[in-house]
């Protein structure tokens, strides 16, 4: 069922601009010569740029997927990533990972990578066609890197975005984790401290539509910034409600963050610890 969201017409934003990116074969998706499973992969019809950093040994079989939140910019979208990156100096295991953030349909990396994409402008856009060209991304990365144990990671609207995702393509993944995510976009238009009264509404869909198709086998962190006014506590927990309700398995944690920098938290990076402790026997 579709929901209002907070987006812009392309044609409105021309000097901003939808990226339209030279990569895409003329069927959709990559090029050929393209599509490298490094720097991009082909989704449904869209191109979509990676940042990849591989894992120690090939034989660890483990696959950790990142997704950035909405941007206004549509740029440099990897900073979070890089902080969850940094928790390696912590958690040596995390190094043991092959670790992939996935550029959103028309947003760029600042390795100058960039995602294709016209459907919707690059600030706070959420639809299921792009959920379906990330999800189709993810199950190509996974099949391509042979991964046994399937970690999905998203902030905001990309926590929204991999939630979504679980219901959409069951038994994609093993463990989801929501940071500061927006699963209820209602919700958040009702609570978020961040709204503009001259912000148009259009339809979306929230990851809380697609409950009921998840696999009872994915279990799911959800991960809340004491001081986020953005996406409030109450969201996570409707949320989590909702998975309890048909026998997910979710844990809610705090930690001592607004609605950025959960990453690079110490907090966050005990609670990960525990996430790649459960992925040790496909470790090679």
């Amino acid at each position: 069922m579709l929901r209002p969201i907070i987006a812009f017409a392309c044609g409105a934003i021309a000097l901003a601009g939808c990226v339209t990116n030279p990569r895409l074969a003329d069927n959709g998706g990559c090029k050929p010569e393209v599509e490298d499973f490094v720097s991009y992969v082909s989704g449904k019809k869209e191109c979509l740029g990676l940042k990849t950093v591989k894992g120690r040994s090939p034989d660890d079989k483990r696959l950790l997927v990142y997704i950035h939140g909405d941007n206004s910019s549509g740029t440099n979208a990897d900073r979070p990533f890089n902080d969850l990156l940094s928790q390696e100096s912590r958690l040596s295991d995390l190094g043991n990972f092959t670790r992939i953030a996935i550029a959103r349909p028309s947003h760029s990396f600042s390795t100058g990578v960039s995602s294709s994409g016209s459907e919707c402008k690059k600030e706070i856009c959420y639809t299921e066609n792009n959920f379906i060209e990330i999800g189709n991304a993810i199950k190509k990365l996974k099949h391509h890197y042979g991964a046994k144990h399937l970690i999905l990671v998203g902030r905001s609207g990309g926590g929204n975005t991999v939630a979504s995702i679980a219901g959409l393509f069951p038994d994609l993944a093993d463990e989801v984790v929501g940071i500061a995510g927006n699963y209820d976009f209602d919700q958040w238009v009702r609570t978020s401290s961040i709204m503009k009264p001259n912000w148009t509404i259009y339809p979306s869909p929230s990851a809380k539509d697609y409950v009921n198709s998840i696999s009872k086998r994915t279990r799911f962190t959800l991960i809340h910034g004491q001081t986020d006014t953005n996406n409030r506590r109450q969201i996570s927990e409707s949320y989590m409600g909702s998975l309890k309700q048909i026998g997910i398995s979710v844990e809610l944690h705090d930690v001592p963050t607004g609605h950025f920098d959960q990453e690079k938290s110490a907090e966050f990076g005990t609670v990960l610890d525990s996430i790649l402790k459960r992925s040790k026997a496909f470790s090679g």
